[in-house]
């Protein structure tokens, strides 16, 4: 994400949407090019903008082109802030609709959680499963200096009794 996304956004939620329109609109012309997520937050952003001046078709319009970028790259953080802004600018015209949405939302949240979940909890095997060889190569390691000690004490048991015979 951009500086200039965070500053609009960050004015969107100041409601100051004017101040934020500049931020945007310059971080929409510093993406054009990358077609990535950055340019998708922006998009979103000002769906949101245009939805708060009351021009909820242009609102609609950035929503879509976020969303074609989002199904491309599957950018499911991102989905989430579009199902909500979509969810936002409907909800009054098209309840049945907002719903669905709504039901979307909820879907992919749960998706995500259980991602991020399972992701934790691959990196806490993992980390066990490193500290458990961590300690067996510790034991072995001892075990081995157990050995060379004990093999030391023969030798010089050995060189003692050849000394004691001699």
């Amino acid at each position: 994400k951009s500086t200039l996304n965070n500053l609009g956004i960050i004015m969107l939620d100041m409601q100051r949407p004017l101040e934020a329109r500049g931020y945007l609109n310059e971080a929409r012309k510093v993406n054009s090019n990358t077609k990535g997520e950055s340019l998708a937050v922006t998009f979103n952003a000002l769906g949101r903008l245009y939805h708060l001046l009351k021009k909820d078709d242009i609102a609609l319009l950035y929503l879509d082109s976020a969303s074609v970028i989002i199904d491309k790259q599957r950018l499911m953080d991102i989905r989430v802030d579009n199902l909500q802004n979509r969810i936002d600018l409907i909800k009054a015209t098209e309840p049945a609709l907002a719903l669905k949405y709504s039901k979307d939302l909820l879907f992919l949240k749960d998706s995500i959680f259980n991602r991020e979940r399972s992701e934790a909890l691959a990196d806490m095997q993992i980390k066990y499963e490193t500290k458990k060889q961590a300690q067996s190569i510790q034991v072995l390691e001892a075990e081995k200096e157990l050995q060379n000690a004990e093999l030391k004490m023969n030798r010089l048991g050995i060189l003692v009794l050849s000394v004691m015979v001699l």
